[in-house]
């Protein structure tokens, strides 16, 4: 068995021990190592036959002696070493000094600069770059590691009490939020996920995320992530500004996209009918008005994106027959028209035609 390793060809000997040659097929190295890694850099991590980590150099000088330490393969430059003494990880460079401190209980390899892992003091996960410098905070039951070769990683939070993903590029952008599940294949590279709005199967290739979406008529469109979702048909860009998500929305017919956590909605068009500033937007059985949520407040839009009732209630009921708004906060009631004009200002404890309503 044998790999080459920067110059050097990795061999395993009769004995099951690791050595090293040349390409000339001259020994530098006698097996001797129990297992042994790559060089990477001008080094290579060795252990013996009691457990013991090593760093040795291109002529098999030790760099660091045998430790009682489990020391992983080099990655960028950082290999992850686990002291058994104190069960935390931490992680050294190729000259075998520690640079990031043992803070964690489990931890993965450096890809791309930056590395998963699981803090000791809070016994959740987070990414940290280099420096040991915290890039997403220690808030999450679970990260998976940024998954080569896409530069991509899966965060799993709770929401409603249930496990979803959200997926982040190195710059810790969301790609995708609120993923009910996913799959990454290494081969024909891509990931099959399952989104809140349906299963996708998302490609990459050259650096660029792509699947394609349809409308309500069967045209397709293709969205391209490049560090923000980009929309086009046949080839043509038809959605130059970036948004964080782009979805066309059959129930509304219009496309609901969303930056910065926030939705809004374009027209076939692409015109922008209601800007990306509420948290929500929703139809009620088929009304011909939006009911947006911005911070926990309602409000009224009309299907042109006008401004009905501003999002500053509680709750806000409709009748189409009498086309009358019953807004409330708290106990207190008001009464607005269909064209937003105030009937009476929200200082009753009871409007009449709530109970009308609630028989209805």
């Amino acid at each position: 068995c044998q790999s080459e390793s920067e110059g050097l060809i990795r061999v395993l000997d009769e004995h099951g021990l690791y050595g090293y040659y040349n390409t000339s097929g001259e020994l530098v190295i006698t097996p001797q190592f129990v297992s042994a890694f790559d060089f990477k850099d001008g080094r290579a991590i060795v252990s013996n036959s009691e457990g013991k980590f090593g760093i040795i150099d291109m002529e098999g000088d030790f760099i660091l002696n045998y430790q009682p330490l489990h020391i992983s393969d080099f990655s960028e430059g950082l290999s992850a070493i686990y002291d058994s003494n104190i069960m935390r990880w931490g992680y050294i460079n190729n000259e075998g000094e520690l640079e990031i401190p043992y803070l964690y209980t489990s931890v993965y390899a450096f890809y791309n600069g930056f590395a998963v892992v699981k803090s000791a003091e809070t016994n959740l996960w987070g990414i940290i770059d280099q420096e040991g410098n915290t890039f997403i905070d220690f808030d999450y039951a679970y990260i998976r590691s940024f998954y080569p070769p896409a530069p991509f990683s899966f965060i799993r939070y709770t929401m409603n009490e249930v496990n979803i993903y959200k997926m982040i590029d190195l710059k810790g952008n969301i790609v995708f939020d609120e993923l009910k599940g996913f799959t990454g294949y290494q081969d024909h590279f891509g990931f099959n996920l399952e989104t809140k709005y349906d299963n996708i199967w998302v490609m990459y290739e050259d650096g660029v995320l792509s699947y394609d979406v349809y409308d309500d008529r069967g045209n397709v469109y293709t969205l391209m992530y490049d560090g923000e979702w980009s929309l086009y048909q046949d080839g043509i860009e038809v959605l130059t500004e970036g948004y964080d998500d782009i979805y066309f929305s059959v129930e509304k017919g219009m496309w609901e996209v969303t930056r910065d956590g926030k939705t809004g909605l374009l027209d076939r068009k692409f015109d922008v009918v209601l800007e990306p500033i509420f948290d929500s937007i929703s139809i009620r059985d088929n009304q011909a008005y939006y009911f947006v949520s911005v911070n926990g407040s309602n409000g009224v839009y009309d299907m042109e994106g006008n401004e009905i009732i501003s999002p500053i209630y509680e709750s806000i009921l409709l009748d189409q027959d009498l086309q009358l708004f019953i807004v409330s906060n708290g106990e207190i009631y008001g009464l607005y028209d269909a064209l937003g004009n105030e009937i009476l200002p929200l200082e009753f404890n009871l409007i009449t035609y709530i109970s009308m309503l609630n028989n209805n």
